[in-house]
């Protein structure tokens, strides 16, 4: 995972073209992810309990857990912006940054970080589980890397693709078999990066969604 992640960096740096739609939010994203697979490396280098009393208590690897999950929910914070950035180059393809207020960027993702991490620590340790007890390590991770991704990819990223595509299905109409405009060919090549990332994000999340799930039951 570390490899797959530094691979995608540098092919970003290496090619700044393809940072352009959605790469540069795709290349944050992999940064959280990369630190995401630090954090298991340490988890499996620091954080196993080992065969003694009191082997199932997990207090020693909240520190660790969290740090992991700020930075998984980063990672899908900047996954789910690149439908917002959908809409505002659909705006103006020509111009995007006349709508795309870069600095708010990093303040939303931060936000949507810290506080589905909050929300989860708090329910994983709530009176049943206890924040002491492996299961609620296990309960937290399932949330934080499996469940919130999956709901705000279907909830948030779904409805904002959905929503663009029903514009340029309106704007096609439009057209009356008109030969396309410059704008309208724009928008058309943003929507086709969407829907392969929509494609292959899916994809992930849903053979994850699946793996927890055998799990459980």
């Amino acid at each position: 995972s570390l490899g797959s992640c530094a691979a995608v960096v540098l092919f970003y740096r290496a090619l700044p073209q393809v940072r352009r739609t959605p790469g540069w939010l795709v290349q944050r994203a992999t940064l959280c992810e990369a630190l995401v697979s630090a954090c298991f490396v340490a988890l499996f280098f620091f954080g196993e309990p080992g065969p003694r009393p009191g082997h199932n208590e997990a207090s020693g690897l909240w520190p660790l857990l969290l740090t992991l999950s700020v930075f998984e929910t980063a990672a899908v914070g900047w996954r789910l912006l690149i439908y917002v950035d959908c809409l505002t180059i659909y705006r103006n393809p020509f111009a995007p940054h006349r709508h795309r207020v870069l600095y708010v960027y990093p303040l939303l993702v931060l936000l949507f970080a810290a506080g589905v991490s909050a929300g989860a620590f708090f329910y994983a340790t709530r009176a049943e589980y206890g924040k002491h007890n492996l299961q609620a390590a296990l309960l937290f991770l399932g949330i934080t890397c499996v469940v919130v991704p999956f709901g705000a990819f279907v909830g948030i990223g779904l409805s904002l693709y959905l929503g663009v595509q029903l514009l340029l299905s309106s704007a096609i109409a439009r057209e009356g078999g008109a030969p396309p405009s410059i704008t309208f060919l724009a928008r058309q090549r943003v929507m086709r990066h969407a829907s392969a990332y929509m494609l292959l994000h899916g994809t992930q999340l849903c053979a994850a969604l699946a793996l927890l799930l055998s799990l459980l039951l």
